[in-house]
């Protein structure tokens, strides 16, 4: 009997989408991502020599690799198919280490597209690993871990903890804060401007706006000037002096690459870059089409070349030629430049088959997924058909000394633009704007003159668009990067999201600061840029990875020594008086609470007031809000405060009473509504005092009801214990620092397993492993899944699982 061949892709998605494609000769199977990696609880970089990573097996993937081991003893070759980049060629080496096969045994192949095609083509022409890549991603990793495992912890030391920093996501920070400071400085300065509606002898009506007095184009500083131009066109003749007619033409934009993939997602759908990037991966991978299985209905989607293959530029031809007719097919095909240190290793964004157009595949992908396949497709089809055609006018009017000029446009020839209407895609549509015959010479009335003054507007915030076609222009990281560096500094709170815009908030604003005056190097903009280039000289195999690593490094450390001595968060006097002993109040930074006004005199006096510092730099002190609840400990009066976490009642006796309690506000009266403790049928195994439930920042836990004297804590378990072999924790119920509920292992830092979906203390009927809750939206009816990936078991009814194995 003949052996098979083994191909491990990193996806079991794609694995199961490839295997119907290779038959009976092949076994595909997934590594699901990264094998190995620099361990978790240290830096993992030996920087006294060369740099060497400590990579270690990814503790999950210990029973991955035992099995691909057994499989390998049983087959002929095995290919390594991972994603055609940088990660996919590190997995692919990591695996070639840990598998142990034969060299000759071992090839590597790409699939640039998961259709039949593209797997023939890739099985056709296998290659060995690209170790000038491999080290690319291996020096990226690096200056990663050395730059966020060892300013992290500085942060976490003298700012608060749970901060992180990193290469590139400090830099788009700093990307922020800048736009945040031009902002705060920014003046306003006044303008006017005076528009006209004028009418033909045909009594037709248009607009015009004031272009020029004399010779120079107008300028209206003030009400003084704009009355002086007002009151000249008003007291004028108006005649047509100049009619201009041009033919104007729109090209249509290249096909989308993963940068302006995510900025139109974000522009035009309203999809977070992280939403359109898992799109186009479960787009990619494959999707199931009903009699044809799984299909891979776009090409890879992490690309920074608009490049596209000749099959399918006749197809996209072929399918504009059919459908549009010839006068929408250009003479030859349109090919577009590529962004300014593009690799063009992979063709731009494309369907995998033009052929199938998105009404046809609404039925079988979600409402998402149907959407970005939509906005794919017709990029891709409008970047090959012929620009729109407007005639163009340009009419100026004499008034006396002063100009008034108007335009108007009309389409004559829709161009491209007819697939983006028949799309129902028009955001990008250039519109009409209709102008009267109208010939030099003719005579017009006045009908209305309107002056309005006016103010220039501050630099607008960011928008996941905008960034990252600033983050593009400046060369900073690479667009496949985006999306996790987006979500981690929403994550760390150092933004916030205000009008679908990025704000940088207090947080952001004080990292901000005290990375530019330690790290300088890190957050340079232009050196950011220049490392990238570097790791693309490296990838290209014209500069050792030890080397560019070892040329940041120098520098860096030197910087970190100092840092570590210097790095403080600065204090600040301010214009109030402290109420107690007349001292100055300074403006000092608490790890737990943030900003706040401490007196200068401290310790002697103890005196402190919350306060609100935005992001303008503006101060404003909050005073508690008094309320008739009486502190039971020490009868002082108890005051409202604000906390990171919600209101609470504070003894008005801080610091010398620190009786607080929890409150809520009723939903329908506005009141404030104590949250009494709930008692648990469970004592303190401490000091024997009853365990109450309370809420923190992560959720629902037990506290020793004689806190403060007793500081016992414990978990509230939901009856399940930790699926981790060999772990003996349960699980429990806890919130992300946005208020997200999630559910993690309560041995939580020494396990970090975590769900977002509720486990049920059924296991799974197929394979043992954890079951968890998932609900359709829209529907309040529960779904029961597996949690292991590599099984596919789910149902609906959890008589299904009534057989199963439960948990005692």
């Amino acid at each position: 009997m003949a052996k098979k061949s083994l191909v491990i892709v990193e996806s079991p998605a794609k694995a199961k989408t490839i295997n119907r494609y290779l038959g009976d000769g092949f076994i595909v199977k997934s590594s699901s991502g990264h094998i190995k990696d620099l361990p978790l609880k240290s830096l993992g970089v030996d920087v006294t020599h060369d740099f060497t990573p400590e990579y270690e097996v990814v503790k999950d993937k210990v029973p991955t690799i035992r099995d691909l081991k057994a499989t390998c003893k049983k087959i002929d070759k095995v290919y390594l198919a991972a994603d055609p980049d940088r990660e996919g060629e590190a997995i692919c080496w990591h695996l070639f280490q840990e598998l142990g096969c034969e060299d000759d045994r071992v090839q590597r192949v790409l699939f640039t597209e998961i259709t039949r095609a593209g797997i023939e083509k890739g099985m056709q022409n296998p290659i060995k690993i690209d170790l000038n890549r491999v080290n690319a991603q291996q020096a990226r990793r690096i200056l990663d871990r050395l730059v966020g495992y060892q300013i992290s912890p500085l942060l976490g030391q003298k700012v608060r903890k749970g901060l992180s920093a990193g290469r590139v996501q400090s830099v788009a920070l700093r990307v922020i804060c800048d736009r945040e400071a031009a902002i705060s400085a920014f003046e306003p300065e006044e303008y006017w401007s005076i528009g006209a509606v004028l009418t033909t002898k045909s009594e037709k009506e248009f607009q015009a706006e004031l272009h020029k007095i004399g010779k120079k184009v107008a300028k209206l500083p003030n009400a003084k000037a704009a009355q002086k131009a007002y009151d000249i066109i008003k007291g004028a003749d108006l005649v047509i002096s100049k009619v201009k007619k041009t033919e104007k033409k729109q090209k249509p934009s290249a096909p989308l690459i993963t940068s302006t993939l995510q900025q139109v997602a974000s522009s035009d759908l309203r999809l977070a870059a992280r939403t359109t990037m898992e799109l186009a991966q479960s787009l990619y991978e494959g999707v199931d089409l009903g009699e044809d299985g799984l299909v891979g209905l776009i090409t890879y989607m992490r690309t920074d070349s608009t490049r596209v293959s000749k099959d399918a530029l006749d197809d996209v031809r072929d399918v504009i030629l059919s459908k549009y007719g010839s006068e929408y097919l250009p003479s030859k095909p349109n090919f577009y430049g590529s962004p300014k240190g593009a690799q063009d290793a992979h063709e731009a964004i494309r369907p995998t088959d033009v052929k199938r157009r998105p009404e046809l595949l609404k039925d079988c992908l979600s409402k998402d997924q149907f959407r970005l396949y939509k906005l794919i497709w017709t990029y891709f089809a409008a970047s090959q058909m012929t620009p729109a055609v407007f005639d163009k006018t340009t009419v100026e009017i004499k008034a006396g000394e002063c100009s008034l000029k108007a335009q108007g446009s009309i389409r004559t020839f829709s161009g491209f633009q007819h697939v983006f209407e028949e799309q129902n895609h028009h955001k990008r549509l250039q519109k009409d704007q209709m102008l009267p015959p109208l010939e030099e010479g003719d005579e017009l009335d006045l009908k209305e003159l309107e002056q309005k003054q006016h103010f220039t507007e501050p630099p607008p915030r960011y928008t996941e668009s905008t960034l990252i076609k600033a983050l593009v222009e400046n060369g900073i990281g690479r667009p496949s990067t985006y999306a996790m560096i987006m979500n981690t500094i929403k994550m760390r709170d150092y933004v916030q999201m205000e009008k679908r815009a990025f704000k940088a908030t207090p947080l952001g604003l004080l990292v901000n600061r005290l990375l530019i005056a330690n790290f300088s190097q890190v957050m340079d903009i232009s050196f950011t840029a220049d490392m990238e280039k570097k790791l693309d000289m490296v990838e290209e195999g014209k500069l050792d990875w030890k080397e560019a690593v070892g040329l940041f490094y120098k520098e860096f450390s030197k910087q970190l020594k100092l840092a570590e001595k210097n790095m403080s968060v600065p204090q600040q006097e301010t214009k109030y008086t402290c109420e107690k002993c007349g001292s100055k109040m300074m403006l000092k930074w608490s790890r737990r609470k943030g900003w706040f006004l401490s007196c200068s005199a401290y310790p002697k006096c103890k005196e402190a007031k919350d306060v609100i510092y935005d992001t303008l730099g503006n101060l404003k002190v909050v005073e508690p809000k008094k309320t008739k609840v009486v502190c039971e400990k020490c009868n002082r009066e108890m005051v409202l405060k604000q906390s990171r976490y919600g209101s609470f009642l504070a003894c008005s006796g801080y610091p010398d009473c620190r009786n607080t309690k929890p409150v809520r506000m009723d939903e329908e009266t506005g009141e404030m509504v104590i949250v009494k403790m709930e008692e648990v049928d469970e004592k303190c195994p401490e000091c024997g005092s009853k365990l109450v439930v309370k809420l923190g920042r992560s959720g629902k836990f037990l506290a020793c009801s004689a806190y403060p004297k007793c500081k016992f804590t414990k978990s509230i378990s939901i009856g399940v214990s930790c699926p981790r072999e060999g772990c003996k924790g349960y699980i429990t119920e806890k919130r992300t620092r946005k208020g997200k509920i999630f559910y993690g292992c309560s041995e939580y830092p020494n396990c970090k397993f975590a769900v977002w979906d509720k486990p049920i203390v059924e296991k799974c009927p197929k394979c043992g492993g954890l079951m968890i809750t998932k609900f359709d939206r829209g529907s309040d009816q529960p779904r029961y899944m597996c949690d292991s990936k590599d099984c596919a078991f789910k149902t609906s009814r959890i008589e299904e699982l009534q057989g199963g194995q439960k948990e005692s």
